[in-house]
């Protein structure tokens, strides 16, 4: 995405509601877990799309990516590869 803002990503999730609305078999997502990177605004918009019932999970992935990233020297990767 071009912009990563709250905004953005409001837009974003209501698109994908109407289309959603659109389809042949019409449904509406009313997601339980939404899972996303660590990105604060996601989860607001997250929040004010689908609601405070919604549960957000970070992705264990981008969080290894964050520590790798700021720590390098952890080991994490070698552990996780089994190294």
């Amino acid at each position: 995405m071009e912009h990563k803002n709250q905004d953005s990503y409001e837009r974003l999730f209501d698109a994908v509601e109407q289309h959603a609305a659109s389809l042949t078999t019409p449904s509406v997502p009313d997601p339980s877990l939404v899972i996303i990177d660590f990105e604060a605004v996601v989860v607001c918009a997250v929040r004010q799309v689908f609601g405070d019932t919604t549960e957000v999970h970070g992705c264990f992935f981008h969080l290894t990516q964050i520590d790798v990233a700021q720590n390098p020297d952890t080991g994490l990767v070698d552990k996780v590869l089994g190294g």
